[in-house]
């Protein structure tokens, strides 16, 4: 019952996100929040694969993307490959991909890129 009344985790990353992003100037800020679009899927034409970016922005005119992981990481096979679609994407389009994180997650990604990637 009182789960309605509060934020989720996930929820209030997005917030911090996007608020940032405001703040420095990003426009066209698409996140799965109230009052914004949904950001468009990034698909792997030669696998059919699809992951939704949780936040994507435009700054001075180059395209951002953000994969924001809350709680613990998830250390799955579907993580480290939705990372590789984004970063695939970025390089291929002049974007840039972040993986947003906690300050106590930064270990748990650091380690996840240098083996998983």
């Amino acid at each position: 019952m009182f789960k309605r009344f509060f934020k989720s985790d996930k929820t209030k990353m997005l917030e911090k996100v996007v608020n940032r992003l405001e703040e420095r100037g990003n426009t066209d800020i698409r996140a799965e929040l109230s009052g914004y679009q949904k950001p468009q899927k990034v698909v792997r034409v030669s696998d059919n694969t699809e992951y939704f970016p949780d936040v994507t922005s435009t700054k001075e005119g180059q395209f951002r993307l953000f994969a924001i992981e809350y709680g613990k990481v998830v250390k799955s096979n579907m993580t480290v490959n939705r990372w590789k679609l984004f970063e695939a994407f970025s390089s291929q389009n002049n974007a840039v991909f972040y993986i947003v994180c906690s300050s106590g997650q930064v270990m748990d990604v650091k380690k996840i890129l240098l083996f998983r990637l």
